[in-house]
């Protein structure tokens, strides 16, 4: 089998090399590569990688979050 691309929102796309390899790409920007060896047939990689962008998407909102309340926090005006 060989390399097959799951496609997602915002850009993402990650490939599956057909084996245990898995990369992850914005905009077509290589940005992460990830190894699973549970990954023995499509269905399965399209899980893994489903799982991995959820993961990913959460860490993303966290951050996000993180970078808001930064910009929201008033100076001390002692």
């Amino acid at each position: 089998m060989g390399k097959v691309i799951f496609k997602y929102e915002n850009g993402i796309s990650i490939s599956w090399n057909g084996s245990a390899t898995f990369n992850v790409f914005n905009d077509r920007h290589n940005t992460e590569c990830f190894t699973h060896y549970g990954a023995t047939t499509k269905a399965r990689a399209e899980e893994i990688a489903d799982e991995h962008y959820e993961e990913m998407y959460i860490e993303w909102q966290q951050e996000l979050a993180m970078d808001n309340a930064d910009i929201m926090e008033l100076p001390n005006e002692n």
